[in-house]
């Protein structure tokens, strides 16, 4: 078990924000979002991704986690339970906004989501929501958990 007293107030902080962004983006989706394993089976050494999506709210997330192997620094994740048809924005938690496209469901079902992470054993959200025709693009649930 995690000793939590022993916490800087930096660590603190830190698991406020994670506590937060799990209570207003992630629990929702989890509730009510289908779940896809898009990977092979985890083993620690290579890349794992589980999606939760949910057609009704129109959004789901990527967990994707990279294993311990030196040389596998990227993985496309093909995702599961979109339309074709219909355009999605994703929003990278931790890659900031340049890494944020947008995509037709048929391209990340397809040819997936291309996830390049620098250290093993290290791990990326990746939250996607579905373009309204004609629309703007939404303010995909991500990113800053107090004004979402």
């Amino acid at each position: 078990m995690l000793d939590t007293s022993r916490w800087s107030a930096r660590q603190r902080a830190d698991a406020r924000v994670q506590f937060a962004l799990y209570k207003s983006a992630l629990r929702p989706l989890i509730r009510e979002a289908d779940l896809y394993h898009v990977s092979k089976r985890p083993d620690g050494v290579h890349w794992d991704g589980i999606e939760y999506y949910s057609a009704g709210l129109g959004r789901g997330v990527l967990y994707a986690f990279r294993g311990s192997a030196p040389d596998q620094p990227a993985h496309r994740f093909r995702l599961r339970g979109l339309t074709p048809g219909r355009r999605y924005a994703l929003k990278f938690q931790d890659q900031g906004a340049a890494a944020d496209p947008v995509q037709t469901g048929e391209v990340l079902m397809q040819q997936g989501v291309a996830v390049t992470l620098k250290w093993p054993l290290s791990s990326e959200l990746v939250f996607f929501e579905q373009v309204p025709s004609g629309d703007t693009l939404p303010g995909v649930t991500a990113r800053t958990p107090g004004t979402m």
